[in-house]
């Protein structure tokens, strides 16, 4: 019987974000560990029974790594979208699953916070409240505690990646104190190159 060894081919990853045809990276065994045992130290917040919704594709490194692999090693119910992403779908099923842990790309959040809360804090009452010292800030968690509600509620972090995030929508997010960190990867280092829980 054949014992899978560390340094063993694991999967063969075609590259998502290339230019040009994709190209097979090879990963092994020790590659797909790593990652999923750095999920298990470092998000620690996830319990055996949490939810996760999966929205990257499966053939993606960084889904298959930190929804599926992460997800089945906690001991977690993993979901998936019941069709393909838009707004309404995706807060749809935020707000029945209630994720513990988000992953998504940058245009997801995006089309969330341009359709859902920029409409409402760019009304010329609520932007001269945001513009008064003490009350600003009031009216700034109570925006905070709207789009948390739209992600579900119950996360306790959104990993933001694959992309660069629009300046305006991470500006935003900081200044209300969203519960956000941008993650950095690519799928030949399987995937995860840089990770920091969002309170640090």
């Amino acid at each position: 019987m054949h014992i899978e060894q560390p340094d063993e081919m694991a999967i063969l990853n075609y590259t998502s974000g290339t230019t040009g045809y994709s190209k097979g990276v090879m990963l092994p065994y020790r590659s797909l560990w790593s990652n999923t045992r750095f999920a298990a130290d470092h998000l620690s917040f996830i319990k055996a029974g949490d939810h996760f919704v999966c929205m990257l594709p499966m053939a993606h490194m960084y889904g298959l790594a930190f929804e599926i692999m992460n997800g089945i090693n906690k001991g977690c119910h993993i979901h998936f979208l019941p069709r393909v992403p838009n707004p309404k779908v995706v807060i749809d099923t935020f707000t029945a699953v209630r994720p513990r842990l988000i992953i998504a790309v940058p245009l997801i959040i995006e089309k969330i916070v341009r359709t859902r809360i920029f409409p409402e804090i760019n009304k010329p009452t609520t932007r001269l409240l945001r513009s008064l010292p003490g009350i600003g800030r009031l009216i700034d968690r109570r925006i905070c505690k709207a789009l948390s509600a739209a992600f579900g509620s119950d996360f306790s972090e959104i990993v933001i990646g694959g992309a660069a995030i629009n300046k305006e929508v991470e500006q935003f997010l900081h200044r209300i104190g969203f519960r956000y960190t941008v993650g950095y990867g690519m799928t030949e280092c399987g995937p995860l190159i840089s990770y920091e829980y969002w309170k640090t």
